[in-house]
């Protein structure tokens, strides 16, 4: 409606939920993050690991296991 606003982030970093046990802990940069199949937060693999979701981004190895928050840059692909 007139008067709101909405913005995606699609590229750079970005504070990101993650699933309560992801697969890899985003402890360490460079690990590939994907959308998980629980609604809002993402998920963690170990770099070469077959993605199921598109790539969202990578790992920045910022990670705080109390909140299940880190930090990921994000790349998200534009859709054509």
């Amino acid at each position: 409606t007139a008067g709101n606003y909405c913005c995606i982030q699609v590229k750079g970093m970005a504070l990101t939920k993650f699933v309560d046990a992801p697969t890899a802990q985003p402890t360490a940069a460079g690990l590939i993050v994907i959308p998980s199949a629980t609604a809002s937060k993402a998920d963690c693999l170990a770099a070469g690991t077959a993605a199921t979701y598109p790539l969202l981004g990578r790992s920045a190895g910022v990670y705080n296991p109390t909140t299940a928050e880190g930090l990921v840059d994000l790349d998200v692909p534009e859709a054509l």
